[in-house]
């Protein structure tokens, strides 16, 4: 004690490079090389396989598949257990508890109950993604979900939804952007790199004309966001969702063509759902 009576300890850096980690390490969300990849196949609304295993209470085969998406690209994995019928912190759980110790990527906890997300973080080591939180319900359940994020260290997807429903125009999905982002930061004394801003949109092949220009709002509100402010930088979208109920031919042309940010563009983080090559029920997203 008297050899370092009168020390001051160095200061703790301000800035951090955002970044998820799991048991075995830490993955930033801005990637050298491209986008984040969040592989979705580890989830029972998005794939039939993963699915099937669940209700087979096969946990080594849902086991296997994350891994596989690992072997794949996927930086991060979206793990989803919801299912009508089923319990779901004790389906999360079951599944969470063995793939953490044999899966490297760190996890997305994707689901709209407070105690399945809480019962999953608890088991979760490292640093992982609450899917997500948005203003649907209003601030209150916005503001417990910053709760627990603080408690266990968690970082959001920031869906642009309010009591209103979900944001169809740049601007309003600005609006909502701007309004979850107060309460993260300014309310809850959270870091602006704790949101990744999912700007959503509806498919553009519903036959409806009012969604005709889903696509078009959407990267314009994510562009709109970037510039308004450096919080507001990094987000995620997926083309799967924009391509939804268009034929294949179509389908492959639209995620072709979505734009993908430069590896040297620094200002454009990225992160994108990502689809395995080997199952159409999967899914990608991309953060940008």
């Amino acid at each position: 004690a008297e050899a370092v009576r009168g020390l001051v300890p160095q200061a703790r850096p301000r800035d951090y490079q955002p970044q998820v980690a799991s048991l075995f390490h830490s993955v930033p969300l801005t990637q050298d090389s491209g986008p984040l990849l969040i592989g979705e196949r580890t989830n029972a609304n998005g794939s039939k396989k993963f699915r099937e295993l669940m209700l087979a209470s096969d946990t080594d085969g849902m086991v296997q598949m994350a891994r596989e998406q690992v072997h794949e690209g996927a930086h991060v994995l979206d793990v989803c257990t919801a299912y009508v019928g089923r319990n779901e912190a004790q389906d999360i759980t079951k599944l969470l508890s063995a793939m953490v110790t044999k899966v490297t990527a760190p996890v997305m906890i994707d689901s709209t109950q407070i105690d399945v997300v809480e019962a999953a973080l608890k088991i979760t080591p490292g640093r992982a993604i609450i899917n997500s939180i948005n203003l649907e319900d209003g601030e209150e359940k916005a503001d417990r979900l910053c709760e627990l994020a603080r408690r266990y260290g968690a970082m959001f997807i920031a869906l642009t939804i309010d009591e209103e429903g979900m944001a169809k125009t740049a601007q309003r999905k600005l609006e909502v952007a701007k309004r979850i982002h107060d309460i993260v930061v300014h309310r809850h004394g959270m870091s602006p790199g704790d949101l990744i801003f999912d700007p959503l949109t509806f498919t553009i092949g519903s036959g409806d004309e009012a969604s005709r220009d889903a696509g078009v709002q959407t990267l314009q509100g994510s562009s709109s966001s970037r510039r308004t402010s450096p919080a507001y930088a990094r987000s995620w979208a997926s083309p799967t969702s924009a391509s939804a109920s268009i034929p294949t031919r179509g389908r492959s042309s639209t995620r072709s063509t979505w734009p993908r940010p430069s590896a040297t563009d620094s200002t454009r983080p990225s992160c994108t759902p990502r689809r395995s090559s080997r199952s159409t029920s999967s899914t990608s997203r991309t953060a940008r």
